[in-house]
């Protein structure tokens, strides 16, 4: 992410000529920059350290596991996805297991929700999903409408690889590309 750092504007007093204003006043007026600066960094996402907020599935995160928070770019009437930077792909996984674990525990109305996390307004759902390339979100796109066509049981993605098993206790088959899913309809026909 890209910050742009815009030349200071100094709030000059124009009866002195610029030559003249005391160094009190520039720092002062830096000092008030630096305030504001301050004030706008503090106002972009950053995690929250309060522990019902941050336990929601049962998993704290402190500060130290994220790289990087920001929402990404759009209109502002939609609701537009915030993208969370791990330090570590195993901190990663472990968010990702424990959502899918907290959510298949609950109801449909208990599943990880704004009111949950401690948001204000009304309740919505939110959604915690792995961020693969748009190769990849095809693939899984075809991968699951191959595991209704076909009864499949699951269909899921991990570490940027799709799954795919026919039943509870089958083995587990990995999806590369197409040709997979095809060689799949051949053995199926």
């Amino acid at each position: 992410m890209a910050y742009v750092q815009r030349s200071p504007v100094r709030n000059m007093d124009k009866s002195k000529p610029p030559s003249t204003q005391s160094k009190t006043d520039t720092d002062s007026n830096e000092t008030l920059q630096d305030e504001q600066a301050n004030k706008k960094r503090s106002k972009r996402m950053r995690p929250n350290s309060s522990p019902n907020k941050n336990q929601a599935v049962g998993l704290p995160i402190s500060p130290s596991d994220l790289r990087d928070v920001y929402r990404l770019p759009g209109k502002t009437s939609t609701t537009r996805p915030i993208i969370v930077d791990f330090s570590t792909v195993l901190r990663k996984q472990q968010l990702l297991s424990f959502v899918r674990k907290c959510n298949n525990q609950k109801l449909a109305n208990d599943k990880l929700n704004t009111k949950l996390i401690g948001l204000p307004g009304n309740q919505k759902p939110v959604y915690i999903e792995e961020k693969i390339p748009s190769r990849t979100k095809k693939l899984y796109l075809q991968a699951r409408e191959f595991r209704k066509k076909n009864k499949y049981a699951f269909c899921w993605c991990s570490n940027g690889n799709i799954f795919l098993r026919k039943k509870e206790g089958d083995k587990q088959i990995i999806i590369r590309s197409e040709q997979c899913l095809v060689g799949l309809q051949k053995n199926i026909l």
